[in-house]
């Protein structure tokens, strides 16, 4: 047991010390929040854009979107951003968006994972 458990601490310090580990992304400077007077068959998204993210330098209009997803909101920085097709992903942005509970898990492909909230 003891030697399951040394080598998984030092390793997750190492990585710490060596910037390998994941950091928690900044909070966004806006949240989207819907209240609805019956439940919704959809879901709310957040996603924190990074370099790494299979939608970082891409146009809303260029991406497989699904049909049922609507992104509502994009946050750069102190500004708040309303998406259109020609809207470009950067990294650092948080993009806040509404979709089917089915297409969540290809989202989290194209966006990343999900911020907490």
């Amino acid at each position: 047991m003891i030697n399951a458990l040394v080598p998984g601490a030092t390793i997750a310090a190492l990585a710490r010390r060596l910037r390998l580990a994941a950091s928690e992304p900044p909070p966004p400077e806006a949240v989207v929040e819907i209240h609805s007077a019956r439940p919704l068959e959809g879901e709310t998204l957040s996603f924190y854009i990074e370099e790494a993210a299979a939608v970082c330098g891409a146009a809303i209009a260029d991406l497989p979107i699904p049909d049922s997803t609507v992104i509502l909101l994009v946050v750069r920085g102190n500004r708040m951003i309303a998406p259109r097709g020609s809207t470009l992903f950067e990294a650092g942005d948080h993009v806040h968006l509404y979709c089917e509970a089915a297409d969540a898990p290809f989202l989290g492909l194209l966006f990343g994972r999900p911020e907490e909230g």
